[in-house]
């Protein structure tokens, strides 16, 4: 049942591809208009592939209902930092750091800014989206993020912004998974974070019977 809910996620993210396809054609987020941004009661607009239809591949909580209509009334400004969000020559972090914080309900650790990036770019990051989670998993594998941060960006880690500590953080796990377990999915391997570290002493990793849906785990 668990794999069957990524499963039908993963299908959900491919047609929402299809449906909203801003970063293959950028053009089209002229059109985008207030009712397909947000539709109180209707089963089709842009937040709720982002917030529901994709959940089993991570989860965010962002009392959608309550912030989305913000977006709406600054569609404006909204498809201008969607149109950076998409735009494969702008840094991650400068994307998440972005005046989303403008739009009330999309600031703080930027979870819809970070959700929405991953629905466009799903290979390039895990579906981690919470910083002080970022955080917990590089400390529980001994990984010298604040170290790194210095060598990065020339800033001590605590001085980051939201943005530049998801691209380190992330980026940093995603090594990890590729160097040490990279027989298994993205969505078993953060079930693993989320579970236990044990995973990289261990020479081979078996799959489990049923992978947990991201959601389902705290993410």
């Amino acid at each position: 049942k668990a794999k069957e809910k990524i499963d039908k996620a993963e299908l959900a993210l491919k047609e929402f591809a299809k449906k909203y396809p801003y970063r293959k054609d950028p053009s089209k987020i002229s059109n985008l208009t207030g009712k397909m941004l947000y539709d109180s009661g209707s089963g089709e607009y842009f937040f709720i592939w982002i917030e529901h239809k994709t959940k089993a591949l991570g989860a965010i909580f962002t009392y959608g209902g309550n912030v989305y209509p913000n977006a709406v009334s600054n569609i404006s400004l909204f498809k201008q930092l969607l149109r950076n969000a998409v735009n494969d020559a702008i840094p991650v972090s400068t994307k998440i750091d972005d005046a989303w914080e403008k739009i009330k309900g999309f600031g703080g650790d930027k979870l819809i800014a970070k959700k929405i990036i991953f629905c466009y770019y799903s290979n390039d990051y895990l579906p981690i989206f919470k910083t002080e989670h970022l955080e917990l998993f590089c400390n529980k594998l001994g990984i010298q993020y604040e170290d790194l941060s210095l060598e990065r960006y020339g800033t001590i880690y605590s001085e980051l912004t939201v943005g530049k500590k998801f691209e380190l953080l992330n980026g940093l796990l995603m090594t990890e998974w590729k160097t040490y377990v990279p027989n298994i999915d993205k969505n078993e391997y953060c079930a693993y974070l989320y579970e236990s570290n044990e995973y990289r002493t261990a020479s081979k990793c078996v799959k489990r019977d049923g992978t947990i849906p991201l959601n389902k785990i705290g993410l």
